[in-house]
């Protein structure tokens, strides 16, 4: 096996193995959950939108000031009920044990979450609500229009049945007139004749058109009333879809927030337990001493190194049970890292900065 490829290996398996292999997934979550939150409040702002335009104008600009209030405030719930959910996913972990004040934090999580998601569902009901309103308004429009329609029809073949029985009845007069008299009707009166009824066949013609006209924006009229019950069913399925996603933006607030808690939790036992191995607890030692032996940070590269049995005291004042053997293995890891440099036989200068050489000691591929 490729060494470069084993040291990777054992970093990502024996070094911080959940830090590191989970901290992608932590992020995502913790982040991607964010966007949960900002739907909830678009979502509740509908319905909160509605409750606030019931109220009587009281000055001017209520409608923008209790559209920016509500999204302050709704937005302050969300990051509260983060709050809440993370504490509790940590406490739990923390304990594991189900305390009286984890049980209280349980129903304080569970009320807010249960109150984001109410209003939610009701913010989606209201973009549906409003949907169907629409579709009832259209409903009554078409009502509206097949009475009118009906109305115009009943006119207009009112007045050509009233023509049609007009001329009608001066047709029957000559002739009832023509037999009573015992005579023929006059060229005159055969002319009136024909005159009107060529005017019955067009009141006929003109009938005839007045139904098929009806009868076609009827129809018209008609499918556009199919359409608008189709769509109210359209209206229902959406309603179960927005029902559906409420519910998931829910759980992946929990699922984002509620990990984000166990990763800080489990990251901090890990590396609790770490640092008591005596790799790091050796690690912990040399950077308090080399924060003491760069006098806090204050000595810069060329400085005179301080003595080492004044080193040594200060250093073990610091450091509860240290050994000399620990204050020379350090000054070697010193020499060795070219953090110091000899100038003489009897004194040590710095060689490089104090950031430099904490960055140094640090750098988990050395061997300490």
């Amino acid at each position: 096996m490729n060494l470069q490829k084993y040291e990777k290996l054992r970093d990502k398996f024996e070094g911080l193995s959940f830090e590191s292999n989970f901290s992608t997934i932590n992020k995502t979550l913790y982040y991607f959950s964010y966007l949960g939150n900002v739907f909830l409040i678009l979502f509740s702002y509908f319905f909160l939108k509605t409750v606030t335009d019931t109220i009587p104008t009281l000055f001017t600009g209520q409608a923008v000031s209790f559209s920016i209030f509500i999204v302050l405030f709704m937005t302050g719930y969300e990051l509260f009920k983060r709050f809440a959910i993370e504490q509790l996913f940590q406490n739990w972990f923390l304990n594991k044990k189900a305390t009286i004040t984890f049980l209280a934090g349980t129903l304080v999580c569970m009320a807010l979450t249960v109150g984001s998601f109410y209003l939610s569902v009701k913010g989606s009901h209201r973009l549906i609500d409003g949907t169907k309103t629409q579709v009832a308004v259209n409903d009554t429009l078409i009502n509206t229009k097949v009475t009118q329609l009906q109305t115009r029809y009943d006119i207009s073949t009112s007045t050509a049945q009233k023509q049609f029985d007009n001329i009608t009845s001066l047709i029957n007069k000559l002739v009832d007139a023509s037999s009573t008299q015992s005579r023929t009707l006059t060229k005159a009166e055969q002319k009136n004749i024909s005159k009107w009824e060529l005017q019955l066949t067009t009141i006929k013609l003109e009938k005839a058109k007045l139904d098929s006209t009806f009868k076609s924006d009827k129809n018209i009229i008609v499918t556009g009333t199919n359409t608008a019950a189709s769509d109210v069913t359209e209206n229902k399925e959406n309603n179960l879809a927005f029902l559906l996603l409420t519910f998931f933006l829910e759980i992946l607030i929990i699922a984002g927030v509620g990990f984000n808690g166990y990763y800080g939790v489990s990251s901090y036992d890990q590396m609790k337990t770490l640092m008591r191995t005596e790799k790091y607890q050796k690690l912990t030692n040399n950077l308090v001493m080399l924060r003491v032996f760069y006098h806090n940070g204050s000595k810069s590269d060329g400085d005179i190194c301080p003595p080492t049995n004044k080193f040594t005291s200060v250093a073990k004042s610091q450091i509860p049970n240290l050994r000399g053997l620990d204050v020379v293995n350090f000054l070697n890891i010193l020499s060795e890292l070219q953090i110091t440099q000899s100038k003489n036989k009897k004194s040590k200068v710095f060689a490089v900065s104090y950031d430099k050489a904490l960055a140094l000691l640090q750098d988990e591929k050395i061997k300490i």
